[in-house]
């Protein structure tokens, strides 16, 4: 994906221009960019799909990743693994994004239910009918 992106410092888009101030093209940025987003959505199948009580562990490095790429792109200068000044800035894009998470996973986990309730109605019903036309 990172590929499609001009190996220039400035790229003109429909209605801005991105010109990158520390990265020495754009190419890079994307690259970077495609990295972390490549991480947080595996954190984020890991999370939906995980039924154990731990599963909100995995929350801390997807908002780390998450902050990261948004640093990168307003700051334009290389992500910093300590916390910057922007700590109430990172709590509520944490709290944020823990809540579509936990929403998402819910009524995922509330569709799989009702799909194996209704695997089981069916069964059910199945064995009945054969039992009665036996």
């Amino acid at each position: 994906m990172y590929e499609l992106v001009p190996n220039t410092q400035e790229v003109d888009f429909y209605f801005f221009t991105y010109k990158s101030i520390y990265y020495k093209s754009i190419y890079v940025l994307s690259w970077a960019l495609v990295q972390k987003f490549i991480i947080i959505f595996l954190l984020l199948v890991w999370y939906i799909t995980n039924k154990n009580w731990w599963r909100y562990s995995l929350a801390v490095p997807c908002f780390m990743f998450i902050y990261q790429s948004i640093y990168m792109i307003v700051e334009d200068s290389k992500p910093q693994d300590e916390i910057a000044n922007n700590c109430f800035f990172v709590i509520s894009i944490t709290l944020i994004v823990l809540l579509v998470l936990h929403l998402l996973s819910e009524k995922i986990r509330r569709k799989v239910n009702l799909i194996n309730i209704s695997k089981l109605v069916d069964n059910e019903i199945n064995e009945i009918l054969s039992n009665k036309d036996n």
